[in-house]
């Protein structure tokens, strides 16, 4: 990559790579739109918090995932909105990777109990 700045395709602004979500089907590698575009609008359409809403819960969890507690300034990503799909309640703000996991078990507890007690089964 030649050059270190993109232009945003939502807010028009150009702004270093750094700024930018990975995507490993763009040319680039980036996302077509900034990780501040991406986020502003898509919290409040699918979760319902505003950016101020999404700051307390930023500031509350000190900038870390709820779940492993790793800080957002080491991981690749901003922090995930965890929410339940069945109520739709916003729970927290979780890294990419523990956001998925909850999803790949359903949000089940019994299901996330029987991984606990396989993990554990194998110490």
């Amino acid at each position: 990559m030649g050059s270190t700045m993109k232009t945003c395709s939502r807010c028009k602004e150009e702004k270093p790579f750094e700024a930018y979500c990975k995507r490993s089907d763009a040319k680039d590698g980036l996302q077509y739109h900034c990780k501040s575009c991406d986020t502003k609008g898509h919290r409040k359409e699918r979760y319902g918090i505003n950016p101020e809403e999404y700051n307390q819960m930023y500031v509350d969890q000190e900038g870390k995932c709820h779940i492993c507690e790793t800080h957002e300034d080491n991981l690749p990503r901003v922090l995930c909105v965890d929410h339940c799909h069945e109520t739709g309640a916003v729970r927290g703000l979780l890294c990419r990777h523990c956001n998925l996991a909850l999803g790949m078990f359903k949000d089940n507890p019994k299901l996330l109990q029987r991984a606990l007690q396989y993990v554990q089964k194998s110490l």
